[in-house]
């Protein structure tokens, strides 16, 4: 939230003496992952091509952030229909 940025910000402004990355996602991309007719059933999600592998090529955070949001807990058919919805 404006916290979080405010944060930033300070911590900008005090001149950090070493390098840092700062990383400050101000909301979710793609959230909520709904649209309405006829987008929410335009494609059927077994009609898309496979989801990519998980993990390949990706820094060690990607696996973190599934994990914190649970992501590693749903099954395929959500991430299918989710890219479906997406692409409608």
């Amino acid at each position: 939230g404006a916290g979080n940025v405010q944060a930033a910000i300070d911590y900008l402004d005090a001149g950090p003496e070493q390098p840092f990355c700062l990383f400050l996602p101000t909301s979710f991309p793609h959230c909520p992952y709904h649209a309405h007719p006829p987008y929410h059933d335009m494609y059927d999600p077994k009609d898309l091509p496979p989801l990519r592998p998980l993990g390949e090529g990706k820094p060690d955070y990607v696996d973190l952030i599934r994990r914190n949001r649970r992501l590693d807990e749903l099954d395929d058919n959500v991430f299918r229909k989710i890219n479906a919805v997406y692409l409608g």
